[in-house]
């Protein structure tokens, strides 16, 4: 989150963390667009690689959920965002020595309005978890 807070000019830092998972109503969004909300959606490891303690690979997918002002002209205010998102998170790692490039898996349409255009983009990262007690 920080990081699209920092990176992502077109956000002007309007990012939070997911509440729900609904598209809010118009009313809700106030005039703070656009906005991106992020969450996990997803888990997931590989075997664990050792007897006596724990090496092995954990996936997880997360979300970033925007609301945006629907196009009015020819211009594409989602598309826009979405590029510029997408070029701060991919190939980017928090962490290089243990965590992988982070790397784009879908995105998909959730709603729209009149006003907004709500749109949600996943992403996915590995990192190496290792314990050894």
């Amino acid at each position: 989150m920080n990081r699209l807070k920092v990176e992502v000019d077109l956000l002007h830092g309007n990012v939070e963390a997911a509440k729900s998972l609904v598209a809010l109503p118009d009313n809700e969004v106030d005039n703070d667009l656009p906005i991106c909300f992020v969450y996990t959606k997803e888990e997931t490891s590989e075997a664990n690689e050792q007897v006596n303690g724990v090496l092995q690979q954990a996936g997880k997918t997360f979300a970033v959920m925007y609301a945006c002002q629907a196009a009015s002209d020819d211009s594409e205010p989602l598309e826009d965002l979405r590029d510029a998102v997408k070029a701060v998170l991919m190939g980017w790692s928090p962490d290089p020595d243990n965590i992988s490039p982070i790397s784009y898996e879908k995105g998909n349409i959730l709603d729209t309005s009149k006003r907004v255009v709500w749109w949600v983009d996943y992403f996915s990262l590995w990192q190496l978890d290792e314990y050894n007690g």
